[in-house]
């Protein structure tokens, strides 16, 4: 680790964040074949980092944080931050390492006579997993060294020209080109890569139908009522290595389940909420525990969905027994029953709790606060966009910064107030 410590360092007084917003990106050529795409954040100096994404994934997920590919509102918006693939060198306060980082940079600062001072002065080295914790960088050390040796030639590059001059321009995650830094024997190659065309959502499709389940719920003679249905992550990480902030990471990061909840719209019974602890197990998980729910109490009348995930997952199996699958806004009584589910996660009488929003990982928090910044005014966007925006400012709570709170606040007064 003291490699990355001497390059988190060196990158730290180059106060790059300076110089470039997130928008800006550059990319490396990493020594496996891999291309890993460098986003600089810290304009506002609230969230100071280096994130480095790798390959295809890493930029995908870059790309739909970026350019407002997000799921709906409400519950579904946290999806938006944990969905990060990328290797992270943050700058934090002490109290927000673990305490084995915090004792592993005292030794390198102890052996190497660097002086902490002032806020955001901590390294902190994170391997941010789409729906898991942060946690540590494992066998991916070199890679984050990559980033942070690119990120030296980029600040010293700076020092006698301009960002524009360099390629190092604002614009959207896709359809334009970027810097590509290529290491050679006397220092670096700078080339150019293109940007793929901007990304649409793909959710997962139901996997395979058991075949006894499929038969006895088309079978089942009894007709069911009106069911809602709603697939979900939920924001509270299970399993993995560690319980607490404070003990040292060891094995697998903990997760992020999905959840499916099932509601009888006539009579307000929850009928399910299966947590799914496999990831993308889920499409096919999911659909045959409905269908046995289907062979208890008998196919719905019709099933509304309020978000493409849910329905991608259940068009199939609609189709398979024969009911009506319905897209709707909004289901009062759906969004009742997650609330109601929510209130078994949230603070016991008597904790502390800092605010009604769902709790972000280490690392969440920075990266939507940097999304905040770069929408600018917010004047921009679209409705839809803004709307997400907003539901975000409420996942997020306290962790968004309060000049875009106010900034956001204003533009959702001017247009529908």
């Amino acid at each position: 680790m003291d490699t990355l410590y001497r390059l988190a360092f060196a990158y730290k007084k180059t106060k790059l964040w300076k110089k470039l917003s997130d928008g800006q990106l550059f990319a490396v050529a990493l020594p496996d074949g891999e291309t890993g795409y460098c986003s600089v954040m810290g304009a506002l100096g609230e969230h100071i980092a280096l994130a480095l994404y790798p390959g295809a994934s890493g930029l995908r997920s870059y790309s739909m944080l970026a350019s407002g590919l997000s799921p709906a509102g409400g519950v579904h918006a946290v999806e938006f931050a944990l969905a990060q693939d990328c290797l992270m060198c943050s700058f934090e306060n002490k109290d927000m390492l673990r305490a084995c980082e915090a004792a592993a940079v005292r030794d390198y600062c102890t052996a190497n006579g660097v002086t902490l001072r002032g806020a955001h002065a901590w390294p902190r080295l994170l391997r941010c997993r789409p729906f898991y914790l942060p946690w540590t960088l494992d066998e991916e050390k070199d890679r984050l060294a990559e980033g942070l040796e690119a990120a030296l030639e980029v600040a010293r590059r700076l020092e006698t020209a301009s960002a524009d001059s360099l390629g190092l321009t604002e614009g959207p995650p896709y359809n334009r080109e970027i810097p590509l830094l290529v290491k050679t024997e006397i220092g670096y190659d700078w080339q150019t890569v293109a940007l793929p065309p901007r990304l649409e959502l793909d959710y997962p499709t139901g996997g395979p139908l058991y075949d006894l389940l499929l038969k006895r719920a088309s079978m089942k003679r009894e007709r069911a009522g009106v069911w809602a249905c709603d697939v979900f992550l939920l924001p509270e990480p299970v399993g993995g290595g560690e319980d607490e902030l404070e003990d040292e990471p060891v094995g697998r990061a903990p997760f992020f389940p999905w959840v499916q909840l099932v509601l009888d719209v006539d009579s307000g019974m929850i009928l399910d909420t299966t947590l799914c602890e496999e990831g993308e197990d889920y499409a096919e998980q999911f659909p045959n525990k409905l269908l046995e729910l289907m062979g208890n109490h008998g196919r719905p009348r019709r099933m509304l969905v309020e978000n493409e995930r849910t329905a991608a997952l259940y068009r199939n199996l609609a189709k398979r027994v024969g009911f009506p699958l319905e897209f709707v806004d909004r289901c009062a009584d759906l969004d009742d029953a997650l609330d109601d589910f929510f209130d078994h996660f949230s603070p016991e009488d008597g904790d502390e709790a800092d605010d009604d929003s769902l709790a972000l990982p280490a690392g969440a928090a920075g990266l939507l606060a940097d999304l905040f910044r770069s929408a600018g005014d917010f004047s921009g966007l679209p409705h839809e966009m803004l709307l997400v925006m907003n539901s975000l400012a409420e996942v997020m709570g306290p962790a968004l910064p309060e000049a875009c709170r106010e900034l956001l606040e204003q533009e959702l007064r001017e247009r529908f107030s």
